[in-house]
This record gives C-alpha cells, structure tokens and sequence, in this order.
C-alpha cells in the first residue's frame, strides 16, 4: 500500500511540473515547422541535383573557385530561406506586402537574371588544344530560365499575389545558383570493376592514391626530385563503396547530389586492358580504352612461372591504371583551370601516363624501357617540361660522363629552363625550376672539378672553350637559392603545394653549399692566375643533417681540406662520408662524384678513405671479367694481375684453373691476357687502368699493340676520353700515354 502511494505521487509531481505545457507550447510547434523545413530543404537540394545537367554542359570549363562559392552561398542562403518560409509564413505571417518587397523582388530577378546570362557566358574547352570559345547554357535552357523570369516579374508587377511571386523567385534562383555552382565543383568518385561488372575496391583505392600522387619521385642521386602534378585534395576524391546496397545507394546520392558532379568507371577488361568512361552531372563526358599496345608498353614474359608470373600481372595492372588516373586528370585539368598549374605544360593524357609509368621503378624495372617510353612522351609532347627533364636525366645517365659530354647536357638544360622562363604563369612550375636549377649549377661544377681533377691545362682548356663557366653556375646556383627562398617565404605553399614547399627547405641548403663550392673554385682560379689570399668563406652548416645533404657538405670540406683553407663550422670530410655512405650504391655514387677525384689523389687521404668509409681503390676482382670468379678467386688468394698470370702461365695451370672456376680453358687464356695488359708497364699496373682498356673493347697485348700501330693519336684520344668517364684521366698512364707506348 506504501509503495503504491508512493507511486501515484511521482506521477502527480511529474503532471505538475509542467512537462505537459512544455510539450504542448513549444516542442509540438517546433517539430510542426522543422519537418516541413527539412523536407523542403531536401526537396530543392534534389531538385538542384538533378538539374545541375541543364545548368552545367559537360564541356563547360568550371569558373573560379571565388565565383563558384559566391553563387554557392547565394542558392544555399536562398534555398534556406525559401524552405523556412514554407511553413512560417502561412502559420504566423510575420509580415506583409509592404514597399521592402519590391526591392527584395528586384534584387532577386537581378541576381537571377544575372546569373543565367552569366550562364550563358561559361566557356568550352576544347579537348585538344586547352583552346576556349563561348558556350555555356544550352540555348533552350536560357531561354526557358529568361522566360520564367519575364513571367515572375510580369506577374509581380501585376500586383496579385506579390509575396507568393517573390517565394517562387526565391526557389528559382536557389536551386539555379545551387545547380550552376555546385555542378561546377571538381568532386570525382571512383568506380573500378572487372570484366564481370563486379566493383574491385583494391583498383579504386589505387586510382585514388595515384590522382594525389601523379609525379611523386623518390630521392636519388643526391638530390630529392619531387614535382606533383596532381593538384587534387583529398576532399576532391572518393570511391564507391563495395557491395550491392552501398554502391545503389552512392548512385542514387550521385544523382541528386549537386555537388557530386565527376564520376569515372574504370572496367578492366583483361591484363592489357581498361577501359575509362567519365561522366559530368549525369551525362558523358569521353570514354577512354587504355591498352598496353597503344602505350607502347612490353609485352609480359611469356616464360614468367609462379610467383614472377603473379608479379608481372600486378605491375601490367598497376600501368594501365596509371594510365587511367592520367586520363582523368587531364580531362579534369581541361574543365578546371587552377588543375593545369601542375601539369607543367602538359596536353595529352598519354605522355603523363608515359611519363608517370617510366618514372616509378616499381612500374618499369628495364632501363632500355624506361628511356624509350620517356622519349615516347616527349616525342608526343614537346613542351612537357616534366617529361623533357626526366628524358634529359635519363640521357645524361647514358652517356659517358666526360667533361665535353657534362657541358652539352649544362647546355641542353640551359634550353629546358628557358621552356619554363617562357611561361606567363609559372604557378606550379616552382619544383621543376628548383631541379633545372640544380641541374645547370651541378652539371657545370661536376664538369670543372673533372677537368681540375687532371691538370691545370685542362682547367685553362675548358675555359677557352666555354669561357665564364663558374660565373655561368655560380648564377645558376644564386637563382637556385632565390627560387627555394620565395617559396618558403610563400607560407600559401604549404596548402596549396606542399611538395614544393617541403622540397624548396630541402634543397635550399644544397644550394647555399653548391653556392659556396662554386665561389671557392673562383677563388681558387684567381689565385692560381693572379695570386693573393683566401676570401672563400663556408656557409653556416646545419648540424644535424640528412645522409644526402651530408654527402653535400662532405664535397665542400673536401675541397678546403684538400687546399689546407679554414672549414670554419664544416665537420672533417671524413665524419660527414661516415654518415652518408652506408650501402655499396651510396659508395659507388660518392666514387663518382668528381668532387672527391682530386681529394682521393693523395695516398694518406685515400687510404684513410678506404678504412674509414669503405672507399676502396678498384681491384682486379672489380672488373667485369673476373667480378662472377671473385669468390673462388679470392679463396684461392688470387686477386691480384700478378697472381694470376702466375697461377694460369703453363697449359697444365690454365687446364686445372679452367677445373677449379668451372670454365674453359678459353675463358682463363681470356683472363690471363687481360691481367697480362697490365704487366707491360708499369704504368699499366692498375686496375682502373685495365679498366679503360677494356672500355676500349682492348683485351689483350697483341689488341693494343695493333691499335697503336694504327694510329696512336687516335689511340690516345679514345683511352683519354674513356679515362675521363672513368674518373682516371690524372693517371700518368693518360696524362704521358707516350712513355708506354714506346716502352711496349
């Protein structure tokens, strides 16, 4: 009894309290006019979906991001205020006709009638040739929005029912201006499905990275080579989502959507390949088979066997997707402009997929491929600044790097940053500037410090032919460090483009050491020539820098070391090689670098080299011939010329030599004659030197004596240029090839 009186009296307190009131008064009257606002809302959000295709043509070249949320803010602002009226006006009538209407209804139709011919005015892209012409709303579209505005105001001016006409104009310029904004915007799903039309998200997932990721390079050769040629956000990308009822509900979104306005399917058909169709508000916009045939890409091994074969056809995969993500960029980019500051002059979707393909070493592993399908796109297009420097690099790399064939490529890069000082606009350009840069001054540099490497008169020769050579990259480097400094000042960079900006602070530091490399050469030049004291002043290292900028530093403190100059704050060359060479690639590439060829000439400083860093001088187990025998060889404690002509001088020898390698006899009287070029003169008694005579196809004594009988003018030039290649040319073999050859 206790607890049913206890009861009753919770309800009787709750009755009292006034929820009932509250309830009545202000929560049935709120959710009266709420859900009539909310579904007018989503009335004209579809409404404008499904019109963006009337407001939008498929080839309308999008307006400017200012103008597109402008309008934007006008048709939401006026389809709020038209969904809020629905139910408001008829319940309180707030207020009436009055002398504000006719300026609100004018300010309305203004901007209605304004936008339409606006409209009107929205420009066409031509699909080749970025070309614009007028275009915008179809003619019967502006004809029927201006005849729907000369009724409004026909009726408006008649005087009957002038705030149900003004609500009606409202509702036309929200969802009109909502449409032509929204159906503007550069939002792009992704849809990837195989041949039996089932979606495959590992494909979409892959299109998706590489539109944000097109032209990404990993660091290499000492210098970290990013450009993005993708201006795309991340909130510009989705992809639909797998399974039957989320992808028929994210179609159904995309319909009445405003503001999902691109769409492309990407329907791999088989391993060679795929093909891209693109939509623009509902209606097509261009279909795209992509196959390996038409890229020019190789046919896959047909002797590739599990798992080689598994990983051939995910790498033809990922090319032709590639290639697909390249397509829609370039599509995209010829819709909205701001896309094409990252293009760096790129027309055609096929040299970026070219380019982008042949740049990844996960795409193309064949270095004779990758030069071809960069040739290929730049063959296609001439003015592709990316394409034309990788192409450029590429070459450089195939050549032999003598001091004459340094100066033709400081000249072809002269020619590529000229292409892009040509530009009105150099917007998106700054990260292939920053890398020509870099280029002309280190091209340049590396070709001194080879000629220096050799002699004095080399030095003066290279002045002779290319006078002005230092001031040449010392200007180079000064505008390197005046590009990588505006883009750092430019704080925009880092929302815009975060790659320029991150690579402009990584090389800004290279270029302040290449800089000062440049001005102790001049210095160094100067008192050769004139005489006087050191003015040469190092710049205020980082002291904690990566392995790459380290090996930088190591270049410039080999120079003053090797000269006895004041480093200042440079660490010994020693300590900053310790931290940058790590691996055999990193060894080989600082053995290369002309920077340390003068350095490496002095015993003391190369036999430190060799115990500290691993900078060993070439052996005999390093050539070519004897490289696949280093193991059994040195086993056998035969490493060395002199050892094996021992070991291999009688037919018995060479027959128990030809057993133990597992060879012929041919094969070891081969090797013998080779180790045996290097017992005619003393001045022949390395392997570096051995190495230019095989260069020069010359393997044996009888070769080289034949050759110089021939013409031993022609002999000398051809053993000097492969020793300049080969980084030796200071060698007295070379610098008094005279004295050996009369000996032999």
């Amino acid at each position: 009894m206790t607890f049913l009186t206890e009861h009753i009296w919770a309800v009787t307190a709750l009755q009292d309290s006034g929820w009932d009131k509250f309830y009545r008064d202000w929560v049935e009257p709120i959710f009266h006019v709420l859900i009539p606002i909310i579904i007018a809302l989503l009335a004209l959000v579809v409404i404008s979906g499904l019109i963006t295709r009337f407001m939008v043509r498929r080839d309308t070249t999008a307006w400017e991001q200012k103008v597109r949320w402008l309008w934007a803010v006008v048709g939401t602002l006026s389809m709020a205020a038209t969904a809020v009226f629905l139910p408001v006006f008829p319940a309180f009538h707030p207020f009436g006709d009055g002398v504000w209407l006719p300026w609100t209804f004018g300010g309305i139709a203004a901007l209605g009638v304004a936008l339409t011919v606006f409209s009107l005015r929205l420009k066409v892209s031509c699909p080749v040739h970025f070309d614009r012409k007028p275009g915008g709303l179809a003619w019967p579209v502006f004809s029927l929005l201006l005849a729907a505005w000369a009724v409004l105001v026909f009726y408006f001016i008649s005087g009957n029912e002038r705030i149900s006409v003004a609500y009606a104009a409202l509702a036309l310029l929200g969802v009109t201006a909502t449409a032509t904004a929204l159906g503007q915007s550069r939002r792009l799903q992704i849809e990837a499905q195989g041949p039996d039309g089932k979606s495959d998200p590992a494909a979409s997932d892959y299109v998706l990275a590489r539109l944000q990721s097109l032209g990404s390079r990993a660091p290499e050769l000492g210098i970290l080579q990013v450009s993005e040629l993708s201006k795309l956000l991340s909130k510009d990308l989705s992809a639909i989502p797998s399974g039957a009822l989320a992808t028929a509900i994210a179609h159904v979104m995309y319909a009445v959507r405003p503001d999902l306005t691109w769409r492309a399917r990407i329907t791999l058909i088989d391993v060679n390949r795929v093909v891209v169709s693109l939509t623009r508000n509902g209606l097509h916009v261009k279909s795209e088979l992509i196959s390996r045939v038409n890229l020019g890409l190789p046919e896959l091994p047909p002797e590739a066997k599990p798992p080689r074969l598994e990983e051939e056809l995910g790498r033809a995969r990922a090319q032709l997707l590639t290639g697909a993500a390249a397509f829609i960029l370039i599509e995209l980019s010829q819709r909205h402009r701001d896309l094409l500051k990252g293009l760096c002059g790129a027309q055609h979707w096929k040299p970026v997929a070219l380019h982008m393909i042949a740049s990844e070493r996960a795409l193309v592993s064949d270095k004779e491929v990758r030069v071809r399908l960069l040739q290929s796109a730049v063959n296609m297009d001439p003015r592709y600044g990316l394409a034309r420097l990788d192409y450029l690099t590429e070459v450089q790399n195939c050549m032999p790097n003598s001091v004459a064939n340094r100066m033709r490529m400081a000249h072809l890069m002269d020619r590529q940053l000229e292409l892009v000082r040509e530009q009105e606009d150099r917007s998106g350009w700054e990260g292939l500037c920053i890398r020509i840069l870099y280029s002309c001054a280190a091209i340049r540099t590396n070709a001194y410090l080879a000629a220096r490497a050799i002699s004095d008169d080399h030095i003066d020769q290279l002045g002779h032919e290319h006078p002005g050579i230092l001031d040449t990259a010392h200007e180079a480097a000064s505008d390197l460090l005046e590009e990588c400094e505006t883009v750092i000042s430019n704080k925009e960079f880092l929302k815009k483009d975060p790659a320029a900006y991150n690579f402009a602070c990584y090389m800004k530091p290279v270029a302040e050491n290449l800089k000062s490399a440049i001005s102790f050469l001049a210095d160094e030049s100067r008192l050769r020539i004139n005489g006087g004291t050191w003015t040469w002043a190092p710049p205020e290292p980082d002291r904690h820098p990566p392995p790459k900028l380290a090996h930088h530093y190591a270049c410039l403190a080999a120079l003053a070391e090797e000269r006895g100059v004041p480093r200042q704050g440079l660490d010994d060359t020693l300590d900053y090689l310790t931290f940058a060479l790590t691996t055999p690639s990193d060894r080989q590439s600082a053995q290369s670098d002309p920077s340390f060829w003068s350095y490496l000439q002095d015993p003391i400083r190369a036999a430190q080299a060799e115990h500290t860093v691993r900078l060993k001088p070439l052996a005999m187990l390093d050539l070519e011939p004897f490289k696949r025998f280093a193991k059994p060889l040195t086993e056998a404690g035969i490493t060395t010329f002199r050892n094996f002509q021992l070991r291999a001088s009688g037919v018995t020898q060479r027959q128990k030599m030809a057993d133990y390698l597992n060879v012929s006899t041919l094969v070891v009287s081969h090797l013998k004659a080779i180790a045996s070029l290097a017992a005619l003169h003393h001045d022949l008694a390395r392997p570096d030197v051995v190495r230019v005579f095989l260069e020069a196809d010359i393997t044996t004594p009888e070769q080289l004596r034949s050759r110089a009988a021939e013409d031993r003018q022609l002999l000398i030039s051809e053993l000097r240029a492969k020793a300049e290649n080969c980084g030796v040319a200071h060698l007295a073999a070379f610098i008094t090839p005279d004295v050996w050859l009369d000996a032999i």
